[in-house]
């Protein structure tokens, strides 16, 4: 099925970058959509706050660290995101709009070293045509980072009367 969402992106940045990133990527690529009064929020936007949080050891006692997400995007937007990547890694953007779609995906992932030492910011585009994702296991191990644990809560043991079907 064709879609317009062609690019598959995941995005590991640092908390200190999301301040400035989030915003950007609100008013950019995911805007708020404002009631027809001009005053009212309707959506919020996606500002990287809601992204998952990633630390060094994966403890929720430790504060996050990095902010991770993958998602799918149009030319557009990849285009955009590819800018702002740039900007923040101190290098020149591609010539977006001259290159197919392979080299577009390839100017990410030749940058990604490049980003990573400059602005802690790691990336990987990939093709939007099929089940397979971008391996966020691998990314966030290339950043040094792990998924924050959940803290559990240990109930007790279950008692038979607790889970006993009363007819």
């Amino acid at each position: 099925m064709q879609t317009e969402y062609v690019h598959r992106m995941l995005i590991t940045i640092p908390e200190s970058v999301a301040k400035t990133f989030g915003p950007w990527f609100r008013d950019n690529i995911d805007p708020p959509i404002i009631a027809g009064d001009g005053t009212t929020t309707l959506y919020p936007g996606d500002d990287t706050s809601t992204w998952p949080k990633r630390n060094a050891t994966g403890k929720a006692t430790d504060p996050p660290t990095h902010r991770v997400a993958n998602g799918a995007f149009t030319d557009k937007q990849a285009k955009l995101i590819t800018e702002q990547l740039a900007s923040l890694g101190g290098k020149t953007p591609p010539k977006w709009d001259k290159l197919d779609e392979d080299a577009k995906r390839k100017w990410v992932e030749d940058s990604k070293a490049d980003l990573l030492v400059t602005a802690g910011v790691y990336a990987v585009a990939t093709k939007n045509d099929s089940d397979l994702w971008p391996d966020k296991v691998a990314a966030e191990a290339a950043v040094g980072v792990k998924e924050i644990e959940t803290a559990k809560v240990d109930a007790g043991p279950v008692e038979a009367a607790d889970v006993a079907i009363k007819g």
